[in-house]
């Protein structure tokens, strides 16, 4: 058999290798994603390069890299001194790149140069055209529109439990000066890294369950790198902020620096401390109202009770005048009409127990008549109860005859004398269908005076 002519693996490697190197200019500008970024404890940086299609997040392109940590440190160094930024997942770069391959290892490319202006275009031309596709969904201030209830006192917080800035936040709340109660819930979520977007959407889905619970949603982080603000730049994470029906009130961000959940959000401030005070001072405004209307309404009710006062005593004195002059007019009146009523009620009086005798004689041949009548008619009742007794009972005792002569014709052991069998199974569960049996079965049947087994054979 003749055998092609072959070559060594290493062979066309090592030929794929000097064809790479002669046929490729020494470096290369590329864009490219950070899909990956690791950086190992000799200071080497790895990472893994892609490409996605503009507005989707199929990959059409994947490579991985390298920055030696030589470069690594000053490249790494200058990179966030002008972005702002460290060299992490999800941010595009302009990087210049040499070609390697390997025998083993494979093509990568060597990172040799980044340019930080390129990605400080990205991200901000990234934030303008989330912002404009808010604003042509027309949702970008949907939540400003909401209005804070008249005091902010249910309080559903989203933040880092272990976070410095929630810490501070419940410790500026409970040691207010006015000794104003809040309630507050929390819903720990992530404030930095990819899982930002994800930790606090599941959050406000969590919310969203209670709405009618909250006056407010407050998300707050404590102190960090402003390169962590990025993971604000979502434009999911907005668009859940600008339509969620409870207004939403932030304080994530630095003293020049908004992120675009800021900009969506119902109130923006600073710092979790910030926000904290601006709740207690929207609270204290209403106490502060109510406490001018107590003493307003104080004020006018002491008026108005004052003035009741006067006007009760004046027509107390002028009811006290009238009355005396009215008794006096009216006392001969009364001596008068007693005199008169005194000779008429003895007169009437006489007339009345006259009557009364006449009823009351009347009244008693009547009770007697009436008496005599009802204990009759309670005599027939008496005789009519008892016959009507003795025939029901009769007719009773006829009918349990004939059911238990019905009863005891059902009688199993009746009818076994008859000459009928029962038949059951070994398990004792009567036979009564020939279906129901099998080659080989024993059943028992029984008779009236004994029974048997057998044997089913056909």
């Amino acid at each position: 058999m003749n055998l092609p002519t072959h070559r060594t693996l290493s062979d066309l490697l090592s030929e794929i290798e000097n064809t790479l190197k002669h046929g490729l200019e020494y470096s290369y500008w590329i864009v490219a994603e950070i899909s990956d970024c690791n950086v190992n404890y000799k200071g080497h940086c790895y990472l893994e390069l892609i490409e996605k299609p503009e507005h989707a997040d199929t990959i059409i392109a994947k490579q991985r890299a390298v920055v030696w940590a030589r470069k690594y440190a000053m490249i790494s160094t200058y990179f966030e001194s002008v972005t702002g930024t460290v060299l992490q997942k999800g941010i595009r770069i302009l990087c210049r790149v040499s070609v390697e391959f390997h025998a083993v290892y494979g093509l990568s490319l060597q990172i040799i140069d980044i340019e930080p202006v390129y990605t400080v275009g990205e991200d901000e031309k990234r934030r303008q055209e989330i912002l404009q596709r808010l604003d042509d969904e027309g949702i970008v201030d949907m939540n400003k529109e909401l209005n804070l209830p008249d005091a902010i006192q249910k309080i559903a917080v989203i933040s880092s439990p272990n976070a410095a800035g929630y810490q501070d936040f419940i410790q500026q709340l409970s040691a207010n000066s006015y000794g104003l109660q809040f309630y507050i819930a929390l819903f720990p979520a992530s404030m930095q890294g990819v899982e930002v977007e994800s930790s606090v959407i599941a959050a406000l889905d969590d919310i969203y369950r209670h709405e009618e619970v909250f006056d407010a949603v407050v998300i707050i982080r404590g102190g960090g790198a402003k390169t962590d603000l990025r993971w604000f730049d979502s434009y999911v994470l907005a668009a859940h902020i600008a339509q969620f029906p409870v207004p939403v009130i932030s304080g994530i961000g630095h003293d020049k620096d908004m992120s675009i959940v800021d900009i969506v959000a119902h109130t923006s401030l600073k710092t979790p401390t910030a926000v904290a005070d601006f709740i207690i001072e929207y609270a204290a405004d209403v106490l502060f109202q109510c406490n001018d209307l107590f003493a307003r309404l104080n004020e006018t009710v002491y008026h108005y009770v004052s003035e009741e006062q006067r006007t009760v005593m004046q027509l107390h004195h002028d009811f006290v005048h009238s009355t005396q002059s009215s008794l006096t007019d009216h006392k001969l009146e009364l001596r008068n009409l007693a005199q008169d009523v005194s000779a008429y009620s003895k007169q009437s009086l006489y007339k009345a127990l006259s009557t009364c005798d006449r009823y009351s004689y009347q009244l008693q041949l009547v009770g007697k008549s009436m008496l005599s009548s009802e204990k009759d008619k309670i005599s027939s009742l008496r005789q009519a109860c008892a016959y009507n007794f003795q025939t029901s009972l009769v007719k009773n005792q006829h009918a349990l005859e004939i059911l238990s002569s019905r009863i005891q014709s059902y009688n199993p052991e009746h009818i076994l004398k008859q000459g009928y069998t029962l038949t059951h199974n070994e398990k004792g569960s009567r036979i009564l269908s020939v279906a129901k049996l099998k080659q080989g079965d024993v059943i028992t049947t029984r008779f009236a005076d004994g029974s048997i087994k057998s044997i089913v054979k056909k």
